[in-house]
């Protein structure tokens, strides 16, 4: 072989070197280059563009994809971008393995690929209206179900990155929302420990209802499955960690708590307070 031919096969594997998939991206704040390795399937000069010129690359030397929702949707069911993503409180999951059977176009949670789609893994809310990253107004114990969501998602799928919007900013720093999120998962772990306590403190009323009577509620000494030597007072015992509320029986030491509201149109030393008038359920 000669000179020539030898040097012009030294450059042709020299450029399949630089076009395999691991690229170095340039960063243009400190012109740092960090590594990205490519997994999506897409080619690479591709996936190389993107991630240079995009907002799906790496930053501030976090070794994370950063994504803006139009990119997350090309990944959608019937993007024209491999893989298929999804995300669940803006952590996106490549679930490219599930295409056929589930978030592909013929998959039956389909509508939960490309978007971030948080809030209707809790609600089934599976439209557009119930397929988005707003979560303020959420119970907590479904607060909580999101957490095994991402759990879930951890352990049969893998990682791809960071979607920018509710959870993460621009940057990929985390925002007030995704700080909520913590804050609301650590008060009902703090509340279901607490739980059965209040369960003895406060134990649950006994309801009947006829159509001749309507509904009532009332306190005896085995209410709520709880036997005592009192009997209590029906009051509402709203959550300290949600809107909800129960009827409780409550010991006449405990009617300060703030928690408790008494019954409308109910004598407050009365062990039985009417809920429903005679004839609705």
């Amino acid at each position: 072989m000669g000179t020539a031919t030898q040097i012009i096969c030294a450059l042709l594997l020299l450029g399949l070197a630089y076009y395999l998939p691991t690229h170095y991206i340039q960063d243009s704040k400190d012109g740092v280059h960090k590594k990205d390795k490519v997994e999506d399937g897409t080619s690479a000069g591709k996936a190389d563009e993107s991630l240079s010129f995009g907002p799906s690359r790496l930053r501030d030397g976090d070794n994370v994809r950063l994504l803006t929702k139009e990119e997350l949707a090309r990944h959608g069911p019937n993007g024209p971008d491999k893989p298929i993503l999804l995300a669940v409180m803006g952590r996106v999951f490549d679930v490219e393995k599930g295409r056929d059977n589930y978030y592909g176009p013929n998959g039956g949670y389909n509508f939960f690929s490309g978007v971030d789609g948080t809030r209707a893994f809790v609600t089934g809310e599976f439209n557009e209206k119930g397929l988005i990253d707003d979560i303020r107004d959420l119970k907590p114990a479904e607060i909580n179900e999101l957490q095994v969501w991402i759990d879930f998602y951890d352990k049969e799928y893998t990682f791809y990155g960071k979607v920018i919007g509710a959870f993460y900013d621009k940057d990929g720093r985390p925002t007030e929302e995704l700080t909520y999120f913590e804050e609301m998962k650590e008060k009902y772990v703090l509340f279901k420990k607490n739980e059965k306590a209040e369960q003895n403190q406060y134990p649950g009323c006994n309801s009947k209802w006829s159509e001749a009577e309507g509904g009532e509620v009332y306190c005896s000494s085995k209410s709520g499955g709880i036997h005592r030597d009192w009997v209590g007072f029906p009051r509402r015992l709203f959550s300290s960690v949600s809107r909800e509320w129960r009827c409780s029986c409550v010991h006449p030491d405990n009617l300060g708590n703030p928690n408790l509201k008494e019954y409308p149109n109910c004598d407050p030393n009365s062990i039985r307070c009417q809920t429903k008038p005679p004839g609705k359920l």
